[in-house]
């Protein structure tokens, strides 16, 4: 689940006890025997799709396309 701090620390907060990382499908496993009795959430997938989705506990909290994402970074 999304755990201590809500959505924005689930997706936004790294230090030394939470990072955020990324690891290709067929590795998943190997990643969740690494953190094995540790807290570990999977906040998204990559896809070909031109869009950001995020989903926290069957919520959706992010779903944009990347040129709005680009143009907002870019300000």
């Amino acid at each position: 689940g999304i755990g201590e701090g809500g959505a924005v620390a689930t997706l936004f907060s790294e230090s030394n006890g939470r990072l955020l990382v990324e690891v290709k499908p067929e590795d998943g496993a190997a990643l969740e025997e690494l953190f094995v009795g540790l807290p570990l959430v999977e906040i998204g997938a990559v896809s070909a799709d031109g869009r950001l989705v995020v989903e926290l506990d069957g919520e959706s909290v992010i779903d944009l396309g990347v040129d709005a994402l680009v143009g907002a970074w870019k300000g």
